[in-house]
């Protein structure tokens, strides 16, 4: 398979286990080093690193810490849950769309069924075991 060297972050459609019609989905991506960055910049996380002996094997292992509180920890949650999540189509229970903004991915991340599935959805991607939604559609 060719790489698409401009378009290597091309979010992955994943269908809600809750909905039989497979009417509701989210398109969900992993940032990249640099957009994982920002986010921890922007979310005033500073980070260190050392170099320490580990006793047992007699290496030198790189050791990153990071230093951060509740509140910091909160805006990265929010900031890394507004790039992994790039769009979805979910319906209120009066069948009104749910529109995809910053505010209702938080809500939504309220919910602890919403938020395991979408840690289950990235470890899938970063496994690599899901495939494209367009390559799905071309086998």
């Amino acid at each position: 398979m060719p790489i698409d060297i401009k378009n290597f972050d091309k979010p992955t459609k994943f269908y809600w286990p809750g909905d039989d019609s497979g009417q509701e989905w989210c398109l969900i991506r992993q940032p990249n080093r640099k957009e994982l960055l920002e986010i921890i910049k922007n979310a005033n996380i500073k980070q260190t690193a050392e170099f320490k002996l580990d006793p047992k094997t007699k290496v030198y292992q790189r050791v990153q810490y990071m230093d951060s509180d509740l509140d910091r920890d909160l805006v990265f949650s929010e900031l890394m849950l507004d790039s992994i999540i790039v769009d979805w189509n979910f319906t209120d229970p009066e069948g009104a769309p749910i529109p995809c903004t910053k505010e209702n991915k938080n809500l939504m991340a309220n919910n602890i069924q919403f938020r395991n599935w979408i840690d289950e959805c990235i470890e899938v991607i970063k496994t690599g075991k899901k495939q494209t939604f367009e390559e799905e559609i071309k086998n």
